[in-house]
């Protein structure tokens, strides 16, 4: 015995408001007031209404485009549980899209209650809030939001996939991470530029441009120990929580970071870490490199190369900052005060990892002198 529900069909003939019928599924069809037939391969299902909770069947004939509206909650149920197979996964989608809707609008009155309490907060101590925003994220947010930024990154096809330059990267970052609670992933991204920078969750990101740029494997392991006490004390998440507000935050909040992932990586490139962020970074940096074992000179020397290039071709964290030889010198300070006795130089081929940037074509070899 079938099961007819209420609905509203719109299409030729059908008055602006829709006609009211009665639908039902007879031999697998969609049948309309018992005498309309609708195949379910030619039926596409969304969600409509106000609050998207509605279920929408969409078909197309010779006479035009028709809409079938459920809005009924007991037609709804009926529609649901007499529907043939062919239209599971189609209903399928549209109870995932009512929870999310139902989910966010949630959410999102409740992140607005607690927004219009903590406004008058924001603005007068807006430095804390953030800081203490960012602190109160989960980890699995924050990765989540990484792993955004890092998918749509991967669309522009420069990140290498295969490279010895790639391989000395993880094994430097996995020796510097060891301890580290956090997953941590490694990247080499084709693009000259003498750069490296972290996004939230613990992805790294180094330009082949910088692994030339180092002279030894110890200059590599000094960049990248900054950065990742940039991942640690979770700079880049702050940065970007204060410079995009609160749109970071309610994406993060609802698990959905998508919408502002292009905002993201535009941000990336405008990132402009504080000065006592990156004493952090310099400072922690350099703990990581002796708790593993590496010698720290090689932030020292790497550091004062770009300072005597002037940090104009650098990193945005040597370029952004003209304070750059005052940071060189509380480096050398501060090994100079705490030597690394233990610390041993990394065994690995530097001069074999930097000619596979030539053959993966990664960076142009330099010519030769005449």
């Amino acid at each position: 015995m079938t099961q007819a529900f209420s609905a509203q069909l719109h299409g030729p003939g059908r008055p602006d408001a829709g006609a009211a019928v009665r639908a039902e599924f007879v031999g697998g069809k969609l049948r309309i007031d018992g005498d309309y037939g609708v195949e379910p391969s030619r039926i596409r299902i969304e969600a409509g209404g106000f609050n998207q909770d509605d279920v929408v069947l969409n078909w197309q004939d010779a006479a035009g485009d028709f809409a079938l509206m459920v809005t009924d909650a007991q037609a709804k149920q009926t529609l649901v549980a007499t529907a043939p197979p062919a239209l599971a996964p189609q209903l399928k989608r549209w109870t995932r899209s009512v929870s999310f809707t139902r989910n966010f609008w949630r959410t999102a009155f409740t992140v607005a209650a607690v927004l219009a309490v903590a406004i008058g907060l924001v603005l007068w101590q807006y430095d804390e809030v953030i800081a203490w925003t960012t602190q109160h994220i989960s980890p699995e947010s924050e990765r989540r939001l990484g792993r955004s930024v890092m998918d749509n990154m991967g669309r522009d096809g420069k990140l290498v996939e295969e490279s010895k330059a790639l391989d000395a990267i993880r094994e430097i970052g996995g020796r510097l991470t060891r301890d580290s609670t956090r997953k941590y992933e490694w990247y080499l991204k084709d693009d000259p530029g003498v750069n490296a920078f972290a996004i939230p969750g613990g992805f790294v990101v180094v330009h082949a441009g910088l692994v030339h740029a180092a002279d030894t494997p110890e200059e590599l392991a000094g960049v990248l120990a900054h950065e990742i006490e940039h991942v640690e004390r979770r700079h880049t998440l702050q940065l970007m929580l204060y410079q995009l507000g609160w749109a970071t935050l309610l994406a993060v909040a609802l698990g959905d970071p998508t919408a502002i992932t292009a905002l993201l990586l535009l941000e990336l490139g405008n990132l402009s870490f504080s000065r006592d962020l990156e004493a952090q970074a310099d400072t922690g940096g350099l703990e990581t490199l002796r708790k593993a074992g590496v010698s720290p000179d090689g932030m020292a020397s790497f550091f004062r190369k770009l300072s005597a290039d002037g940090g104009g071709s650098g990193p945005s964290w040597i370029s952004t900052h003209p304070s750059i030889k005052e940071r060189v010198a509380t480096i050398e300070a501060e090994l100079k005060a705490r030597p690394c006795t233990e610390c041993k130089p990394l065994e690995m081929d530097w001069k074999a990892v930097r000619e596979s940037l030539y053959a993966d074509e990664l960076i142009r070899r330099p010519a030769r002198k005449k």
